[in-house]
């Protein structure tokens, strides 16, 4: 008996979806980031200097400590030439929006959208064998997944205060037009059935 409870189990254990928290959510969105600017390709050079312009405080911080973690994972090759790069990153953003959508059917489901809008601008400079080349970085993008309802809360616990999210209000259409159509659209269609048949 215990055996057919545990066997019972195991699909649940495996099936049971875990919600990514805010916090590392962004993290894999800004690897993703970094993976689309080529920015590991600067793994080559002996020398990565970090610049940041107008980049302030958890942000800063935050984004440092990203680069860091990504350029560990650059191979690293030196062709014994003095190779030096610079990441200047002039200006970095992210927010959370969570919005709640109809799904399922006749709508009668509702979800929760995460979305994780990034803008990164800045440039990047490379020596290599005594020529200069500066390529600017300009990066804007949203992210989105499906969340569990109910489960934001333990989504942001981090210490960084942009990993908190706000709920994006539901237009007049999407709250009231939207269900009234929809209730009035299968009414009519189940009058219509019944009326038809006598």
């Amino acid at each position: 008996m215990r055996i057919f409870v545990l066997l019972g189990l195991i699909p649940l254990c495996l099936f049971a979806s875990e919600n990514t928290a805010n916090q590392a959510f962004i993290e894999n969105n800004l690897f993703v980031t970094f993976d689309s600017l080529n920015i590991k390709s600067l793994g080559v050079s002996d020398t990565v200097n970090l610049d940041f312009g107008v980049v302030q405080g958890e942000q800063k911080g935050f984004i440092k400590n990203l680069l860091i973690r990504y350029m560990d994972q650059a191979v690293i090759s030196s062709d014994g030439h003095a190779n030096k790069s610079t990441i200047r990153i002039e200006q970095f953003e992210t927010t959370i929006v969570y919005e709640q959508n109809s799904s399922g059917f006749l709508g009668l489901e509702t979800e929760t959208v995460r979305q994780n809008n990034i803008s990164i601008s800045g440039w990047i400079e490379d020596f290599n064998h005594n020529k200069r080349t500066q390529k600017s970085i300009t990066f804007n993008k949203t992210f989105t997944d499906t969340l569990e309802t109910g489960n934001i809360e333990n989504l942001e616990s981090s210490p960084y205060s942009f990993t908190k999210g706000f709920m994006k209000e539901q237009t007049i259409w999407t709250e009231i037009v939207e269900p009234v159509f929809l209730f009035t659209s299968v009414a009519t269609v189940i009058y219509l059935f019944f009326s038809v048949r006598s």
